[in-house]
């Protein structure tokens, strides 16, 4: 807590501001509280102060404090006008809240509902919310955006004969697979059950596209090892390349139709979706 004069300068702190500028008591009292690195009480800095200060409320809001040591805190401030017998405003209280823990605490439960309990990947939320940016990026600079399915074939068979405990493990184990495979600028995400999707951008050419997805491939078909079980699965996968036009759902569904025709295909396979000019031509070619 800070007091001031009716011209803001400082008549009195207590011990917490002390301990929260820095600042002992005889480097305060009697300067001007905005030359102390405090917002000035004029409504230019502090939105709507002289409104409620006028009306006889409390003003409340974000502001900062600078320390001792010239770090700026974001801190909540309160101001209250102390006023004298004949309602002129003698002194000022300003009483600072320190918010970084609370904001620390929320920007956790952000990122917590942005990705998954069990595998700690990107969630389906996360996801789409890293594929807007991503289609936003290629459409202002034009480059090779691919994004990928990925479906473990027998997922449910391994659930039925191991339990969900061996399930969850292996499902924990693809994702550090899946991460492993990739490339540091690649993002993988699970989207629920045993459903993983890959954002690759700048991903190169198809032939590059195509080997990514044999890596793929062969590193989640090798068995696991998980509780004295030998499981082995393999996964389908669906790769779609951004034409620079699509809706980003319309997108997702072109890759999710190529993983369902991998499995339809005999499982264990990367399928690459067709081009809206690939599918015309063969739709001609057919009749």
């Amino acid at each position: 807590m800070a007091v001031t004069d009716a011209l803001d300068r400082i008549v009195m702190v207590n011990p917490a501001f002390v301990t929260l500028s820095g600042r002992e008591p005889t480097e305060v009292l009697g300067k001007p509280a905005e030359l102390l690195g405090m917002a000035p009480l004029r409504g230019t800095h502090l939105p709507e102060l002289d409104t409620a200060l006028r009306e006889g409320r409390r003003w409340s809001g974000e502001s900062s404090l600078a320390t001792a040591g010239g770090e700026q805190q974001d801190l909540w401030l309160s101001v209250n006008a102390i006023r004298d017998a004949q309602g002129r405003i003698t002194h000022h209280c300003r009483v600072f809240q320190d918010v970084n823990p609370l904001k620390e605490q929320l920007r956790a439960m952000a990122d917590q509902a942005r990705h998954d309990s069990l595998t700690g990947l990107p969630n389906r939320r996360a996801f789409g919310e890293q594929l807007f940016r991503a289609t936003a990026r290629t459409r202002r600079h034009p480059k090779t955006l691919a994004i990928m399915c990925v479906d473990l074939d027998g997922f449910k068979g391994v659930n039925d004969r191991h339990g969900h405990q061996v399930g969850d493990e292996l499902l924990v184990q693809v994702a550090r697979r899946l991460q492993a495979c990739v490339r540091t600028t690649d993002i993988v995400c699970r989207m629920g059950g045993d459903e993983f999707t890959l954002i690759l951008e700048a991903a190169g050419t198809t032939h590059d596209i195509q080997r990514m997805g044999q890596r793929i491939l062969t590193c989640l078909s090798e068995a696991y090892a998980i509780g004295g079980h030998h499981i082995a699965v393999t996964p389908s996968i669906g790769a779609v390349v951004y034409d620079g036009r699509e809706a980003d759902a319309e997108l997702v569904q072109r890759a999710d139709a190529a993983m369902y025709r991998a499995k339809h295909e005999g499982k264990g396979r990367l399928v690459m979706a067709q081009t809206d000019t690939e599918h015309d031509e063969n739709s001609a070619a057919a009749a």
